[in-house]
């Protein structure tokens, strides 16, 4: 009777101690199998698309953009007025390419010039005049783009009261190379459309930007 209680004894615990190794090794697939599918899951953004695939160029241009519009340490910018028009917070393209020489891991003057162009070429810096997407190491000027255009806003993140002011702004300049473009005519009637419940606060601001632009 005592070899039967051992006997039963010894097999329960041996039926115990396999159980328990079935569950670690259980446990241990389903660790590698979470593990595996969060390793393998997909990037996404925040609207659940997978991201531009110049995203990660994109931020870093805007790291750099940021560093250019500090006010101590950034580009120095002013008003340049012509005889028809005034544009606020210019620079030249070889004050640009040398605050990259400066700045940046640019080897020289051509590297800078490179990297200014690829500013351009994003739609982060615009010529005053003309409207080729490259910087020229001369006395050419250029502006920086409103931020609600640049490329990384995607549309559903796209601040349309920003880019409402932006319109209405150019429409009130009256200057003629500053005439909007059809798409962007039918963009201001449909925003015109979705933001009558503010549209006298955007019109007021753009108002008061195109006095200073003047």
């Amino acid at each position: 009777q005592q070899q039967t209680q051992a006997a039963c004894s010894s097999g329960s615990a041996g039926s115990s101690s396999s159980s328990s190794s079935s569950a670690t090794s259980t446990s241990v697939i389903r660790h590698h199998a979470r593990h595996a599918k969060a390793k393998t899951a997909p990037v996404t953004t925040e609207a659940g698309r997978p991201p531009h695939p110049n995203a990660y160029q994109w931020s870093r241009l805007e790291r750099l953009l940021e560093r250019l519009q500090q006010e101590d340490a950034g580009i120095s910018v002013r008003t340049v007025k012509s005889f028809m028009s005034c544009q606020p917070s210019c620079f030249t393209g070889s004050e640009l390419c040398g605050w990259l020489l400066r700045n940046t891991d640019a080897e020289d003057a051509q590297e800078a010039c490179h990297v200014a162009s690829m500013l351009a070429a994003h739609g982060y810096i615009i010529p005053v005049e003309g409207t080729a997407l490259v910087v020229r190491n001369d006395s050419s000027y250029y502006r920086f783009q409103t931020p609600c255009l640049w490329p990384s806003k995607s549309p559903d993140r796209l601040d349309n009261t920003d880019y409402a002011v932006y319109l209405c702004k150019r429409t009130l300049l009256n200057k003629q190379r500053l005439e909007l473009a059809n798409y962007e005519a039918e963009n201001l009637a449909r925003l015109q459309r979705l933001l009558s419940h503010k549209w006298e606060f955007i019109y007021l601001q753009a108002e008061a930007e195109a006095k200073v632009d003047r």
